[in-house]
């Protein structure tokens, strides 16, 4: 009752004075959908509402006014009896700078004397993906280290590393590198060849680096590098538990002669590390990088790789960077036939079963990719007469694939021990089989053929390894050949020890092995499959040779960009994601995002990250030039 009775005076006091409600009282609200909205043009609502003081639909005209966009000029807006207006407001950067980032769209009402205002703030999502990969603001900031006399430089991620001559002065053997943030300590020297075999010479460092603490689980590529030298590319563990800083000193030391002088750190080992060996003009190159295996992650690895992968280094003496810029349609990444020719002997039954463990993430990755892709198989045992073991036919099914190696559609042990992994590839290329057994249909003609040996033994048939190379070129032209192998360590020359991973010595020079390196692909060793049981660090090497067959898998059908990019340098942007993500600077990543294979220098995309077909993608990098 007492608030009735001094609201009744109120009133009757506001009508003498002739007082009228403040601004506060009414009420101006605007909503723009969808949010956020595309920088492309694409149009969206606007929607202004009003209430008066009364609560009541407000009444009049709306004056509604953009930052940036369509409504620039302003737009006066007619108010309807709900107190409504509504209009189109779209933002394209191709005709207006300022459709970038966010832009304000304010509406502003003139009622009872008062000028009500309200905003709102709209996100745009890029579309533009030229102007977010290579606009100048957006580059990638490359940082190069140079040692002049040793003719040697890197070209590295601008995070301000620490960097030291090796041998300062006429003593100079190259240059070293600290990445705090990442733990990363490398160098890249020139020393004098003792072999114009690149792979003579990558055996010899990997002998070196063997002295500082034992190597395991090596995965190596051959490839040629962007100025056409012959270098191997090896990632590996290394054993030890001394500090990163003595280690870098000590690999220093075996390979060039003189320690890093680096900084470093006291975090301690064991290591990962990858490494790039070339030989140029009498020299042989090295690049190496080494992080500690505690707290190992894949921005880790990929700092090794920028560093030690290949794509990194160049002479001093005559080569410098460039840029680039280039834009393309996102498209099927290509097609893929992957021919798995199986060792099923008796020893091969804990090999098998590695691969079916950590064969999820096989389908994931491949799932997750621009690739079509399709697998069959055959044994090392499958050739006449005897036709012993067995083939199995075309899959899209992935889970089908996986289920060739554990359960009752596995290879099995009861293989012949004879194992002739060419002898069984030619009948699965030839179409040799005995009567009524399947015959596994023909390679897709514009394909990728990937060939993966699974095997303990050494390859025991007639075929010479060079024959079999021009065997695969000729016989499957015009498509691209890439062989892989899990295979058994060639043996050391003498007076080493002979490998022995099964129940057969393999050669110093495999068969199997120079057909992996005469194609360019991964070679891995058949000891982290064969060990039981699988502890965890044995699952992750594992898991890790799968993930670097399936990698060259996926990038080798990938983009082809014009130059062999320094991979530090790259900034991918595209018009449109598959999932929520940045569409603006998509990330470097091997589960979803983009990888740059540093030794074809092809691009690939995995997962939500990727663009969907259609959509526009833009590329910036440095490059090597003379």
């Amino acid at each position: 009752m007492h608030a009735r009775r001094f609201l009744l005076v109120f009133m009757a006091a506001c009508a003498v004075a002739s007082c009228r409600p403040g601004p506060e009282a009414f009420t101006l609200s605007v909503s723009v959908k969808p949010k956020p909205m595309r920088d492309d043009g694409t149009p969206g609502t606007v929607t202004v509402s009003a209430v008066d003081a009364a609560m009541a639909s407000g009444k009049g005209s709306v004056r509604l006014q953009s930052s940036a966009g369509s409504l620039v000029d302003g737009v006066t807006l007619q108010l309807d009896e709900n107190g409504q207006a509504q209009t189109d407001f779209s933002c394209s950067l191709a005709l207006d700078p300022g459709c970038v980032g966010t832009v304000t769209l304010t509406a502003s009402w003139l009622t009872a004397g008062y000028i009500i205002t309200a905003d709102v703030s709209v996100l745009l999502t890029v579309t533009d993906a030229r102007a977010s990969a290579c606009a100048p603001m957006n580059l990638r900031q490359l940082a190069f280290t140079t040692a002049p006399v040793a003719d040697v430089q890197l070209g590295l991620a601008d995070t301000m590393p620490e960097t030291r001559a090796i041998g300062l002065g006429t003593g100079e053997v190259g240059t070293a590198i600290y990445d705090a943030p990442n733990n990363v300590a490398a160098f890249a020297v020139n020393t004098p060849a003792q072999s114009a075999d690149v792979l003579d010479e990558q055996t010899r460092i990997i002998n070196l680096i063997g002295t500082t603490g034992a190597v395991s689980n090596p995965l190596s590529r051959t490839f040629s590098t962007w100025d056409r030298f012959p270098a191997v590319r090896t990632g590996f563990e290394l054993a030890g538990t001394d500090t990163l800083k003595v280690r870098i000193d000590a690999l220093s030391t075996k390979i060039a002669g003189l320690n890093s002088g680096l900084t470093a750190s006291a975090v301690k080992g064991p290591f990962r590390a990858v490494m790039t060996v070339s030989v140029r003009s009498g020299k042989t190159a090295v690049a190496l990088a080494v992080a500690p295996a505690a707290g190992f992650a894949d921005p880790i690895a990929r700092a090794l790789d920028d560093i030690a992968g290949g794509s990194a280094f160049a002479a001093a003496s005559d080569h410098a960077a460039a840029s680039q810029c280039e834009v393309f349609t996102a498209a099927k990444q290509g097609n893929v036939d992957f021919v798995w020719v199986v060792d099923d002997s008796g020893s091969m039954g804990s090999s098998q079963n590695a691969v079916a463990a950590v064969g999820g993430q096989i389908v994931g990755r491949l799932v997750g990719s621009l690739v079509d892709f399709r697998a069959a198989g055959v044994s090392t045992g499958y050739y006449g007469p005897d036709f012993q073991g067995s083939s199995r036919d075309w899959t899209t099914e992935t889970n089908v694939m996986l289920g060739w190696f554990s359960g009752a559609n596995s290879w099995g042990t009861s293989g012949s021990g004879n194992e002739q992994g060419f002898s069984g590839l030619h009948s699965f290329i030839d179409g040799d089989s005995p009567p009524a057994a399947l015959v596994p249909g023909p390679f897709r003609p514009d394909s990728d053929v990937h060939i993966l040996f699974l095997t303990d033994a050494p390859e025991q048939s007639s075929y010479v390894a060079l024959d079999m190379v021009d065997y695969l070129t000729a016989r499957l032209a015009p498509r691209r050949v890439v062989v892989h192998g899990i295979l058994c360590p060639e043996s050391p020359p003498p007076p080493g020890k002979v490998s022995n991973c099964g129940d057969s010595d393999e050669a110093v020079k495999g068969k199997y092995h120079t057909v992996v390196r005469q194609t360019g692909g991964v070679l891995g060793s058949i000891l982290t499959f064969n060990k039981t049981p699988v502890t965890t660090a044995l699952g992750a090497q594992q898991s890790d040779t799968m993930k670097a067959i399936v990698q060259s898998v996926i990038s080798g059908a990938g983009f082809a960009l014009a130059h062999r990019p320094i991979v530090s340098s790259v900034r991918v942007a595209t018009s449109a994601t598959r999932g929520k993500c940045d569409n603006t600077d998509i990330p470097r990543d091997d589960d979803s995002g983009w990888q740059l294979d540093p030794t074809s220098g092809k691009l690939s995309f995995v997962g939500s990250c990727a663009p969907p077909i259609g959509a526009t993608i833009a590329v910036s990098y440095q490059y090597w030039t003379h």
